[in-house]
């Protein structure tokens, strides 16, 4: 096994965008629930708990437990898009030192980049927070495969698209169900402890990467040494 390409999730690990897309979530379900006469409230701790085992649009039909009526989900869902894609979009940052990392990496290997978010909203995301799109050969969405994360599917698009076998990728995540992804898909991964999930979720969010299996767990960047990597590829 030689580690020939780097894939990189992108919320979390790329740009830091976890607290503002729950904010999304919660205004646009308390504003459509008010609208209605209703009150459903989306927890921060609940948001946390959700993103280790759904995709974002799955939140609606499963998280809150029978609370949101299904017939305002599309209303919800587009309410998000709206609050997410306006001005809140205006505070994304780049995670940590990744920018540095991702130049530093791309000089001994491929680099690409797999979300579970929506294919629409790489390029803004990317673009707002002053990372180049262009480091990555491939960038590709979850939400245009059969099945999203935790399957395996976005990974092993990402890996033929390289033209590289799925053993020697190795990924960059930030959620239980990400890692278990990358896992599924034959694939090494490290996990890099996102702030607003751990302040949350605390030891039992470092427990759920652990069980999902990566296979270290970074706080930031400048902590994952080079030769970590290189010696993956003995």
């Amino acid at each position: 096994m030689a580690i020939e390409a780097i894939i990189f999730d992108k919320d979390g690990v790329l740009v830091e965008t976890e607290a503002l897309q729950f904010n999304a979530w919660y205004h646009a379900i308390l504003a459509v629930s008010k609208k209605h006469g209703q009150r459903w409230v989306l927890s921060a701790r609940e948001y946390c708990e959700l993103s280790q085992t759904m995709a974002p649009k799955q939140f609606l039909i499963y998280a809150i437990n029978g609370r949101i009526d299904q017939l305002y989900h599309n209303e919800i869902a587009g309410l998000y898009e709206e609050c997410y894609g306006g001005s809140l979009r205006l505070n994304i940052r780049q995670v940590r030192g990744v920018v540095g990392f991702l130049n530093t990496v791309k000089q001994r290997y491929r680099l690409a980049l797999a979300t579970g978010a929506p294919d629409n909203s790489i390029k803004p995301d990317l673009e707002m927070a002053g990372i180049d799109s262009k480091l990555f050969d491939v960038m590709l969405s979850g939400e245009n495969f059969p099945q999203n994360k935790p399957e395996p599917d976005v990974y092993i698009g990402v890996a033929r698209s390289l033209g590289i076998v799925p053993e020697n990728c190795l990924v960059m995540e930030d959620s239980a169900i990400g890692v278990k992804a990358a896992k599924a898909a034959g694939m090494l991964c490290i996990a890099r402890l996102n702030p607003f999930f751990h302040a949350w979720l605390g030891r039992e969010y470092e427990e759920k990467l652990s069980v999902a299996g990566t296979s270290k767990v970074i706080k930031e960047y400048g902590h994952l040494r080079l030769d970590y990597i290189s010696s993956i590829n003995a």
